[in-house]
């Protein structure tokens, strides 16, 4: 009931987020026939938007579609472009995790000169990576009017370096003929880029069956040892992920936990213990910007996780009579093993918080919910060929968790 209680909070915000980003980018257009854009034109439009909503009302912004997006007075290119899709990407037989496409060339602008065209990939300027829209902005404040930059294009299957001299957006737009929009679209905001980091995971995991097991394995092989933790387990690992376009990541992450003991009897016979924790998969992720430096998304890792637990009983045997000076061979040892594992496919819905301290470096916090399936009942014994443990029990790979540390990138 838990897990699907879970589930549903999860999709809930998922149909949440969908439903405010499609509310706040409806538009109301209005187009009119005239020589220019003036600012009567614009006033007149606004009048008859006077039936709006007020809090719809003062989110409004004007936008000149014949106008590309960068900024006025800065070094300009003459595009317009878009963030690329996977299925875009696919079909350019384009393989790379960045780049943006360019959906249009303004006229007479340095974009024509150089000969850049619609459907062009543009992938780097200089030797700056593009991911995004909100990227290429970025990488422009850093160039003046007349600045020359090599421009990377991908075109037809193939790179090509352009040498470009960037121009100057200077121009007034108040008489451009054109159509205004007014839309009550909130400013857009990157969602970053991706990066990754040393992953810490508290895996809220039941361990009454592996307990169970360390009391009652046959000559009380594991009974002395201390029970493991179930108030849950501080698992080590890494997280990657990259943007792929439209808010969505692509990434990896695994994370482990080992915990080793023994102890020596009144026999002298000496008891070790390992028990492991291990999970890691593929994962996908949408990502939302909340307010500033704070950027949310919901996801989920899809994989494989596994327990195992293995306890030995070793006591060293001299040979009739010790041993000879002439005659010196190892020590003999008993030992009794047990050596058994448990393996689960994985399913971790999870939500994630990061708020940017710098542009490369952010605090990061995620809670998930671990749900672990596997095609095999109980546990299977794994000393010298896989078998399955009879009567053992289906033990769960369920629970939450939580994480919070690093993350290098955005």
């Amino acid at each position: 009931m838990k897990r699907l209680l879970l589930i549903l909070m999860l999709v809930s915000i998922c149909f949440y987020v969908a439903y405010a980003q499609e509310k706040v980018e409806k538009k109301i257009i209005f187009e009119k026939n005239s020589t220019g854009l003036t600012e009567d034109n614009v006033k007149l439009i606004m009048d008859n938007a006077g039936n709006m909503d007020p809090k719809v009302k003062k989110n409004i912004q004007i936008t000149m579609t014949n106008d590309s997006d960068e900024e006025d007075g800065g070094a300009f290119i003459g595009i317009f472009t878009d963030d690329m899709t996977l299925d875009q990407a696919y079909q350019k037989g384009y393989r790379e995790l960045f780049g943006i496409l360019i959906t249009g060339i303004s006229q007479g602008s340095p974009a024509q000169k150089y000969k850049l065209m619609v459907d062009d990939i543009l992938m780097k300027i200089d030797a700056n990576n593009i991911a995004n829209k909100d990227q290429l902005l970025k990488i422009l404040q850093s160039y003046a009017p007349g600045d020359t930059a090599h421009f990377t294009i991908f075109r037809n299957k193939e790179q090509l370096v352009i040498p470009f001299v960037l121009g100057s957006k200077s121009k007034p737009v108040e008489n451009v003929p054109g159509t205004i929009s007014i839309t009550t679209k909130k400013k857009s905001h990157s969602v970053g880029y991706g990066g990754g980091s040393w992953t810490p995971v508290w895996f809220m995991l039941n361990t009454d069956d592996v307990n169970y097991a360390l009391k009652h394995v046959k000559n009380n092989m594991g009974s002395d040892f201390k029970e493991i933790s179930n108030k849950g387990l501080f698992l080590n690992g890494g997280a990657g992920k990259g943007n792929v376009g439209k808010g969505f990541f692509i990434g990896g992450m695994g994370a482990g936990y080992q915990l080793k003991r023994n102890y020596l009897d009144v026999d002298d016979s000496t008891h070790k213990m390992r028990y492991a924790v291990s999970f890691g998969g593929v994962t996908l992720d949408k990502r939302f910007h909340i307010a500033k430096h704070i950027t949310g998304s919901i996801g989920f890792l899809l994989g494989g996780g596994e327990q195992s637990l293995v306890i030995t009983e070793e006591r060293s045997v001299s040979p009739t009579g010790g041993y000879h000076w002439d005659d010196i061979s190892s020590v003999n040892l008993v030992k009794n093993e047990v050596n058994m594992k448990r393996g689960y496919i994985v399913f971790q819905p999870k939500t994630e918080l990061i708020y940017n301290l710098l542009s490369w470096l952010a605090i990061r916090g995620e809670v998930g919910y671990m749900m672990g399936y596997s095609s095999q009942d109980g546990w299977i014994v794994t000393n010298n060929h896989d078998a399955q443990v009879k009567n053992s029990p289906n033990t769960s790979f369920d629970n939450l968790t939580f994480s919070i540390g690093p993350w290098f990138g955005f």
